[in-house]
Order: structure tokens, then sequence, then C-alpha cells
């Protein structure tokens, strides 16, 4: 027995599309289902039914929705911020931590000099 899985936009209740799945189909195919008729990774999906976040991939759909009406909601999130914001912490250390190297090769240049001066005028 096929059913008719409608997924729409989560916050604007649009129609995204429709899918003819089986009941054991899992949360994981559904997502690549849509990715393949939307063009939405399936990393960067949500799907929402009834309130909640479907996100056991594993999860067959007849588990997911328990009965209820055969419809889910998409949300896109991407991950690009967050991979920037770690980014510009591994540079914020990294230049940290040259910052501090460049002192100290600088105070050791600068040690290294004076003691070569003091051995020399001894």
């Amino acid at each position: 027995m096929a059913l008719n899985l409608r997924v729409t936009r989560a916050l604007s209740g649009d129609d995204v599309c429709e899918l003819q799945v089986t009941p054991d189909t899992t949360v994981l195919q559904i997502k690549e289902y849509v990715e393949q008729k939307v063009g939405v990774p399936w990393h960067d999906q949500r799907l929402l039914a009834h309130g909640r976040e479907l996100q056991r991939r594993g999860e067959t759909i007849t588990e997911a929705l328990g009965g209820l009406e055969p419809e889910v909601m998409l949300m896109v999130r991407q991950y690009e911020r967050r991979e920037m914001q770690a980014a510009w912490l591994i540079e914020g250390i990294w230049k940290r931590n040259r910052r501090h190297y460049q002192e100290n090769l600088a105070a050791t240049r600068i040690a290294a000099f004076w003691r070569r001066r003091q051995n020399r005028d001894a």
C-alpha cells in the first residue's frame, strides 16, 4: 500500500512536492527523495511531522507519523555560518599563538645577543 506523502515548507506552508512512498520507507530515504526532486541536500533538511522533528534516519514513515495524516514539513538549515565561525576561531587562535611565538623568538634573540656581547666583553 503506497502513501501519498505531501511535503510542504514549514514556515510558508507552500507545497514543495508529493512523494509516493511505502509504509516501510525510512526518514533518510524520504530526505533523499526530496533532494532528488527539489535539490536541497539531505543533510541540510529538517523534516517535521505534527510538531516534532523526524531525527532518527532509520525510523519508518509509519512509525514517524503514528497513523496521522501523511504530511511532513521541510525546513532547510545550512552549515556555512558554523563553518565560517569555526574558521574564524581557528584563525584567531593561530594568530594569538603566532604573536606569542614571535614575541618569544624576539626575546630569545635579544637575550642571545646580550649574552654574546657580555662574553665578548669579558
